[in-house]
């Protein structure tokens, strides 16, 4: 039972004040206006993913000896979920280049994008890569992908997985 220091009411929504009390105003208003409850950002124990590199030989069978924890997203082939306390830096496969950490939303972004060998992809907030290597993945080394991003330093990160 979540017992919030206050509460807050605007338009019959409930907020507790314990989450949303640490939120900038201008944010805290926006949540409110567009009907969204504070509540959504009060996860603890958010999931990390990872992506198999396709050119490696890793198995799911290694992939579950290396990481116990892991799971395979039913929807998206290539993909794992861990824990958030599960580290890959200490996994033999990604230290070989085997898998590496991404997003779920940016795996998501290529398979629905659906990029075919001999195309040419934009991506215009690619770092810090790992979906600009899914897009590459995807075009099976016919065509090309090109990425930017607003940040220098993530661009960096980018530029490290070549």
């Amino acid at each position: 039972k979540i017992s919030p220091a206050y509460m807050l009411e605007d338009a019959g929504i409930r907020w507790h004040g314990a989450v949303a009390s640490h939120f900038p105003p201008a944010f805290r208003a926006f949540l409110e206006a567009n009907g969204v409850h504070a509540d959504n950002y009060s996860v603890e124990d958010v999931p990390r993913y990872i992506r198999v590199n396709p050119r490696s030989a890793l198995t799911q069978e290694e992939v579950e000896r290396q990481l116990p924890r892991s799971e395979p997203v039913g929807w998206l082939p290539g993909y794992y979920r861990l824990p958030a306390d599960v580290k890959i830096a200490a996994c033999d496969a990604y230290r070989r280049g085997d898998l590496y950490g991404i997003d779920l939303a940016s795996g998501a972004a290529v398979a629905a994008l659906g990029v075919l060998p001999g195309e040419a992809v934009l991506d215009m907030c690619c770092a810090p890569g790992a979906k600009l290597c899914a897009l590459a993945d995807a075009l099976q080394l016919s065509g090309s992908v090109t990425g930017v991003d607003v940040s220098e330093e993530r661009l960096f990160a980018a530029r490290t997985l070549w």
